[in-house]
């Protein structure tokens, strides 16, 4: 009863939430066909013109990753707040005990490395 009551309050939050995600992931899929044309050799004056276009992909998709992971987080710690905690503790062990508490981002400040983490990580080496 107490978790059928906290969903019930949670979920105008979340189905606002995972309306954002979807609409950030909407602008994603518009800058990968804008990349695709690019690519093709549609509309691409010059090579700044592809650059351009690869960052804003590679932002559009971070800014979705990030509101993906940092929603699923919080409604993870609103409905079942045990289930949260036990993930943050967990995620800070399986990363070899390193604290988590840079606050970089919204995903590493509520609970472990999140997805945007680790591609930065990936980029450097």
């Amino acid at each position: 009863d107490v978790l059928r009551e906290r969903l019930q309050r949670v979920m105008p939050r979340a189905s606002k939430r995972i309306e954002s995600a979807v609409m950030s992931l909407g602008r994603a899929r518009k800058a990968m066909e804008r990349l695709k044309q690019l690519y093709a050799g549609e509309g691409a004056q010059k090579p700044e013109d592809l650059v351009a276009a690869l960052v804003g992909f590679r932002d559009d998709f971070i800014a979705c990753v990030q509101d993906n992971s940092s929603s699923r987080d919080k409604v993870l710690t609103q409905v079942a707040p045990s289930v949260g905690r036990n993930r943050k503790r967990s995620s800070a062990s399986a990363h070899g005990g390193v604290a988590s508490d840079t606050g970089s981002t919204a995903s590493s400040h509520e609970g472990g490395v999140g997805l945007r983490d680790r591609i930065v990580f990936s980029e450097r080496g």
